[in-house]
């Protein structure tokens, strides 16, 4: 992995749902809804991240995002995205590291999160923070029945 790109994480605003839905729909084939993306942003028992580049040039620019929803002592990642253009630079390393310590604030015990059975790069990245795959969801997609995998994190630092 290349040295992680220069970004600042910050909480996401209503005015960056443009951008993250922009970056949603180069991504996924059936991206959240517009109302999805600002509930995520706005409602309660939700953290949810941006990453703005802070190279000269193009500073500002969101290059990625993600989330994560708290329910009694536990948290689960919605979502972590990365502009194609931006993606291999350790942004969603970043991005990851921003919800666990939003996690840890709020004193969760585990972090669950799914990941299409396909994505080897997402998969790598939670195994090396300390993921356990402990369960499938068949069909989970419904964009084309893939599997989910389904990982925990106990105790997140």
């Amino acid at each position: 992995m290349a040295e992680p790109a220069e970004v600042v994480i910050r909480p996401a605003e209503l005015r960056d749902v443009r951008s993250m839905r922009n970056i949603d729909r180069e991504a996924y084939r059936t991206p959240w809804s517009e109302a999805m993306t600002v509930d995520q942003v706005t409602k309660p028992a939700r953290v949810h991240l941006v990453a703005e580049s802070a190279i000269q040039g193009v500073k500002g620019i969101i290059v990625g995002h993600g989330g994560v929803l708290f329910l009694h002592d536990e948290a689960h990642i919605s979502t972590i995205v990365v502009d194609g253009r931006y993606q291999r630079q350790g942004i969603g390393l970043v991005l990851l590291h921003g919800l666990l310590e939003a996690a840890a604030a709020t004193r969760c015990s585990s972090v669950t999160l799914e990941v299409r059975a396909s994505n080897c790069a997402a998969i790598s990245l939670y195994q090396r923070c300390g993921f356990v795959e402990v369960g499938r969801r068949p069909r989970y997609y419904e964009d084309n029945g893939e599997d989910a995998i389904l990982f925990t994190l106990q105790q997140p630092v």
